[in-house]
């Protein structure tokens, strides 16, 4: 408790870069509500940094502390705190790709902030929940959660909230193979946002997936490149190990595959460096793949299945389909 005072004291001006440490002693001291609110800073201020492993670790913290606080009703969390814990914690384990529990927060806040009629988090608990469930591959179910987000967004005359919630309608079309509608989507989101912003680059990117989708390497790849470009001058490692993924694909399609393991190679790298559980069982696959397409067979299918076991636990069935044919093309080609 002494510690945790003096470092609030001595680093009163570099509070962002010491909350980690003073919500740990908080939690050791057994200062509930000061652990709580400095473990809310260190999410804050570690998922602003995309350090996503040590943003989940702050708001499991501050989960903890509030379980504690729930004990005693006087110093219970106020529904507004309460909705800004369950938002970091889906977003957290959404980064890391724990997207069963992302998925059951994100309905808890979602539910929360329709009680008090809070339309900023509403949008926010339903664009999250549109992305979750995006990526467990639910795209049909993407639409109701991010359309409502798009209506308050553009009733909010919010068009960061509108450029994202278009941006991921298109991601789900894409995933469906209905690359012109996609494409209408992410242009219209595009019209919301700079041209040199976060949400543009991420847009570019989708946009070129499209393409290398439809076997258009030849105008997507250097959009990828582009897209892969600024978000690793930003720093940001998760969108940084997709846009990798994603000139993988090309280069596989191209029947490059040496480069493509490199890419697959060096995105696991990356989502194993943030903790990203599903990013890295997606890289693996993808590196299965190419040893497939090399025919070495036996190497090729080891990664699958292990590929396969940690698949179940993220829940992910676009990835599971593409790894179960993978491997039914290495044991046809093996004989």
């Amino acid at each position: 408790k002494r510690v945790c005072g003096a470092l609030e004291i001595v680093y009163a001006r570099e509070a962002d870069r010491t909350a980690e440490a003073i919500s740990a002693h908080a939690e050791a001291a057994g200062d509930w509500q000061k652990a709580f609110e400095w473990s809310m800073r260190a999410w804050g201020a570690a998922s602003g940094r995309w350090h996503w492993s040590q943003a989940v670790a702050g708001i499991e913290r501050a989960e903890r502390a509030a379980l504690q606080l729930e004990a005693d009703e006087a110093s219970a969390l106020t529904p507004a705190n309460k909705l800004k814990l369950l938002l970091g914690l889906g977003e957290g384990y959404f980064s890391v790709g724990r997207l069963a529990e992302s998925e059951k927060v994100l309905a808890e806040a979602v539910a929360l902030a329709e009680s008090f009629d809070n339309r900023t988090a509403l949008a926010s608990a339903l664009l999250l929940q549109g992305q979750t469930r995006n990526s467990c591959s639910m795209y049909r179910e993407v639409e109701e959660p991010t359309g409502r987000a798009l209506e308050l967004y553009l009733q909010m005359h919010d068009a960061d909230g509108v450029a994202q919630a278009l941006l991921q309608l298109g991601s789900a079309q894409i995933a469906l193979g209905n690359h012109e509608v996609a494409a209408r989507f992410i242009k219209q989101s595009l019209e919301h946002v700079s041209p040199e912003s976060y949400i543009a680059a991420t847009a570019l990117g989708d946009l070129a997936w499209a393409q290398v989708l439809q076997g258009r390497f030849a105008e997507g790849v250097p959009l990828l490149e582009r897209a892969l470009a600024y978000h690793t001058n930003l720093g940001d490692v998760r969108e940084r190990a997709i846009l990798l993924r994603c000139l993988n694909w090309a280069s596989h399609g191209m029947g490059q595959y040496e480069k493509a393991i490199q890419l697959a190679t060096l995105a696991c790298t990356e989502s194993r460096g943030i903790e990203d559980v599903h990013g890295e069982t997606k890289s693996q696959m993808r590196i299965g793949r190419a040893r497939v397409a090399q025919g070495l067979y036996e190497e090729g299918v080891v990664l699958l299945e292990r590929t396969l076991e940690t698949l179940n636990a993220t829940g992910d069935a676009h990835c599971e389909a593409e790894t179960l044919w993978t491997l039914g093309v290495a044991h046809l080609e093996a004989g």
